[in-house]
């Protein structure tokens, strides 16, 4: 299932899960009425965690609102949309335009930030891991595009709080928020209209590995042809001929029944009238011969 999410809910997220697990640390530090080290210790990352999280998620709605001015110009724009290949990480955006397809990871560092030799650092730490993650974001991407898609995907950090010019640093190319509006303008055309949209679908979809295996089970299961049942030749229902079709039936069924009812009474009645025949024949004698004594005879006249 595809699921739509805004700016900075996926770091909004662990934010909150942080503050939850800060509070039940604070809780349970009261009610033991003591101080632990380790504790103490525990609890400190949990609110380290909540700040950066919520720092970050603040940062990604920056950059989105900054992003939304693109529109007008033909791009499309995700947020917070699935990393492919990946189980729960997200990608910050993705802007999708004539330009082509830009992937985009927002920073909120506060401290110093500077690109020196090609090495990004922030703070007088180096963030060649960072800038290296970004790379692979757009490798996953790339890898789900058309061949003749695939030059066109570049991967960007946008510093939200840091006003820094367009510079590479190794694969990437670090700026600050308030440049990636007219550098993505400036980009030379590489997708027509067409292109930007199918990309766009392509990309909402979630391609973590478990709808990934989802998605191929039901193409497998699709592809299977259908089982055939083998139970022989079925029976030819007889069409409908209308009332005067059951009447037909319906008189030739009681003809049929009257023709069997006289065959049986005379099976059962020959074998009875060839026993008791003589018997029977001189009882309707007798009864003849009493009938006509009982009738006086006629007498003669003159």
């Amino acid at each position: 299932m595809t699921e739509y999410r805004g700016p900075g809910e996926g770091a909004e997220e662990v934010a909150s899960r942080a503050a939850l697990r800060a509070e039940r640390l604070r809780r349970e530090r009261e009610i033991a009425g003591a101080t632990d080290s380790a504790a103490e210790a525990e609890l400190e990352r949990a609110l380290r965690t909540q700040k950066n999280w919520s720092q970050g998620a603040e940062g990604e709605r920056l950059v989105a609102y900054t992003l939304g001015a693109l529109e007008r110009y033909g791009w499309l724009l995700l947020h917070d949309i699935r990393w492919p290949g990946r189980q729960k990480a997200n990608i910050d955006h993705v802007a999708i335009g004539p330009g082509g397809v830009v992937v985009i990871d927002t920073k909120n560092w506060s401290g110093d930030v500077a690109v020196t030799d090609g090495v990004l650092r922030c703070a007088g730490y180096s963030k060649t891991k960072e800038c290296d993650s970004i790379a692979l974001q757009a490798a996953d991407v790339t890898a789900l595009l058309r061949p003749e898609q695939r030059s066109s995907v570049r991967g960007v950090m946008a510093l939200a709080a840091h006003d820094t010019e367009p510079t590479p640093a190794g694969p990437i190319i670090v700026m600050g928020r308030e440049h990636l509006g007219p550098w993505l303008l400036a980009l030379p055309a590489r997708l027509n209209p067409y292109d930007v949209v199918d990309i766009a679908i392509q990309l909402r979809q979630d391609h973590s590995p478990r709808a990934e295996r989802a998605r191929a089970r039901q193409q497998k299961q699709q592809s299977k042809p259908p089982r055939q049942r083998s139970r022989g030749p079925q029976a030819v229902r007889p069409a409908y001929r209308g009332p005067a079709a059951k009447m037909k039936r319906s008189r030739k069924t009681g003809t049929a029944v009257k023709i069997v009812l006289w065959l049986l009474a005379v099976l059962v009645g020959l074998p009875a009238f060839i026993n008791y025949g003589p018997a029977i024949g001189e009882f309707i004698g007798t009864v003849i011969g009493q009938v006509i004594g009982a009738v006086p005879a006629p007498t003669s006249t003159g």
